[in-house]
């Protein structure tokens, strides 16, 4: 079953890509020779008007044929104009976006949206704030997360506000004039069980949702945070979690280690996902939330290409359908709220690949098109294939940096 999922999954992926190609080659009524769901010899074939549609025996994506695609036909794809040719070509990569900006919108509306509670932390010690107070109101206005306590806080910068809060179970209120200290502030998130991995060492040590870790080898742990930075340092070794269920119980597991994402270190997964509340939101709000996720997506999707270039962070963050399958099947063992997530968020991550402008890309094809056009003539054959063999230079170098 699950090997099923991870085929449906890059497969949905590659088929809604395609068909983007294919409904606006027929909104501009450019000829289609096939469109077909798979590769391989043809299970099912059906003519309708000039486009043979068929299902292939390798379910692993599918694709598209125009007509006058690779040489010049009457009517074909090379002779339209330009405007129509990128919009057949951006289509297959935007076909993706709002596939992952629908998964996203289904993310949000289904299951709610975590918000952290108003409980302070900090990276820099700040005046009048003490780690673990817990934010009541500011300027009389009611604290129910820390992201809108943040929004006010910049919404006054260099303003005095009253701020209310807990600590020691006393309620403390005071004037403070809000300075860029304020952005050291970041939410202390408790060490709270929402979700065990199936199979995990956790799992394996009988820890269950809505425990509460309270040490590791008898230290005690604040935070989550805490939790992890303990566990990713434990070098794989035995450790004892004290965690609180009704009572106080122990146990024993051996973390995981994995190589980092970031690094090439290996650090130490128990498989454990932190405990955060959500709230339920509206069509309208499930739909506004999933365009500003969708955009930090997309932005940070550049920023992690960028520091691959640099050699900011490991090329091990990079990956191709291996991973994707890896990545989709692991998403299945934490849940279906995770694998939507992950759906949503590979969907968006191919459209930003595909709009990269290297030649065998769709984005390097609508680079080529406009080049085209404002040079006022086709590219020759041989302009074309020096393009088209840098592309795949680029992709093999980019294989190439990812595997080894």
């Amino acid at each position: 079953m699950d090997l099923l999922l991870v085929i449906i999954v890059i497969g949905v992926l590659i088929i809604i890509h395609e068909l983007g190609h294919l409904i606006m080659a027929k909104i501009y009524k450019i000829p289609v020779e096939k469109f077909s769901i798979g590769f391989g010899p043809s299970i099912i074939e059906k003519q309708i008007h000039e486009t043979t549609y068929s299902v292939s025996l390798i379910p692993l994506g599918g694709y598209i044929k125009l007509k006058g695609e690779e040489e010049e036909e009457e009517n074909g794809f090379l002779l339209q104009p330009v405007k129509k040719k990128l919009m057949v070509v951006f289509m297959g990569p935007l076909a993706n976006l709002i596939l992952g900006v629908f998964l996203i919108f289904l993310l949000y509306f289904l299951f709610g949206m975590k918000y952290s509670p108003p409980i302070i932390n900090f990276e820099k010690k700040i005046s009048h704030f003490e780690r673990g107070d817990i934010l009541i109101a500011i300027n009389r206005d009611t604290i129910n997360s820390f992201e809108e306590a943040y929004t006010i806080l910049q919404k006054n910068l260099n303003k005095e506000i009253t701020i209310s809060l807990l600590r020691n179970k006393k309620i403390i209120t005071f004037q403070w004039i809000v300075n860029d200290s304020f952005q050291y502030l970041y939410p202390l998130i408790l060490p709270v069980i929402e979700k065990v991995k199936k199979k995990s060492p956790a799992d394996m040590a009988g820890l269950q949702p809505n425990d509460t870790i309270i040490a590791i080898n008898d230290t005690s742990i604040c935070c989550w945070e805490d939790l992890i930075e303990r566990i990713r340092n434990s070098g794989g070794e035995k450790i004892k979690i004290t965690y609180r269920r009704g009572g106080v119980f122990s146990t024993f597991l051996t973390p995981q280690l994995v190589v980092s994402d970031t690094s090439s270190k290996k650090i130490g997964q128990i498989g454990v996902w932190v405990y955060l509340p959500r709230k339920k939101i509206n069509f309208l709000q499930a739909l506004a939330q999933a365009f500003i996720r969708s955009g930090y997506v997309i932005t940070q999707t550049f920023v992690i290409l960028y520091k691959l270039i640099v050699g900011e962070i490991s090329r091990k963050a990079l990956g191709g359908p291996i991973m994707v399958a890896q990545l989709t099947y692991e998403s299945l063992r934490w849940g279906w709220e995770y694998f939507l997530a992950l759906f949503g968020l590979l969907a968006i991550n191919l459209f930003v690949v595909n709009m990269l402008p290297i030649p065998v890309l769709d984005g390097g094809r609508g680079l080529i098109f406009i080049v085209e056009f404002f040079i006022k003539r086709r590219l020759t054959k041989k302009e074309l294939n020096i393009a088209i063999t840098i592309g795949w230079i680029i992709i093999m170098l980019l294989i190439l940096f990812t595997f080894y």
